[in-house]
């Protein structure tokens, strides 16, 4: 979902509170939270890395709402990575599966 500044109208950076270009802070921060991306991992990619992807996942809006938007970031960030993990783990699966079949 992409954010704007209200005042200026410029598109919000990613894991930023406050407009580059104006410094207003945002209403709603650009904290993506990669829940789809989690499933995703999940069912495609590998159970218990997508898993823990998902509860980061799911902890990003809890924390925006609470106000702590450093631990919103933090744990959007380990999200994605477990998406990454997840992925690169079935990689090296197939990559080692079939080197040695």
């Amino acid at each position: 979902m992409a954010v704007f500044c209200q005042k200026c109208g410029q598109k919000a950076k990613k894991y930023k509170t406050e407009c580059s270009d104006c410094g207003t802070k945002l209403s709603v921060p650009n904290i993506p939270t990669y829940t789809s991306a989690s499933v995703a991992s999940m069912i495609f990619f590998f159970l218990p890395t997508g898993l823990i992807a998902l509860l980061y996942s799911l902890k990003v809006n809890k924390k925006i709402i609470e106000g702590d938007l450093d631990s919103a970031i933090k744990y959007s960030k380990k999200a994605l990575l477990f998406c990454w993990i997840s992925f690169l783990f079935v990689v090296f699966y197939l990559v080692f599966h079939f080197a040695t079949n």
